[in-house]
């Protein structure tokens, strides 16, 4: 399982010791999606902003590369995108955003 340390930074925890190990790359505050599935693979993203960027990070090797980039079709009033998740299959995406859209209206001679 995964989880965050005192600075937020993503570690694996074992369930069945008591040992943890730093996910490679991760930067504080970002989230973990989903493992692969034969648990090679971590999918995390860092949420915030107008765009998320879904990482792939090998744990065997390290290597972490962007997957997939979301944004809505119209970012007018976005403010915060997540969360993420994912299909086992990895071919569906679903997320969610926050919109907050108004009217301004200019009167004369009142």
């Amino acid at each position: 399982m995964t989880g965050w340390d005192a600075h937020r930074k993503l570690r694996i925890y074992s369930l069945r010791e008591d040992v943890s190990r730093a996910v490679p790359g991760a930067v504080g505050g970002e989230v973990s999606v989903m493992w692969s599935a034969d648990g090679s693979k971590l999918f995390t993203y860092r949420p915030g902003g107008m765009a998320i960027t879904v990482f792939c990070t090998d744990l065997n090797s390290g290597e972490k590369t962007p997957w997939k980039e979301i944004r809505p079709a119209d970012a007018s009033g976005v403010h915060g995108l997540g969360p993420v998740v994912l299909s086992a299959d990895l071919r569906t995406c679903v997320y969610s955003f926050r919109r907050s859209l108004a009217e301004m209206y200019l009167v004369d001679g009142l």
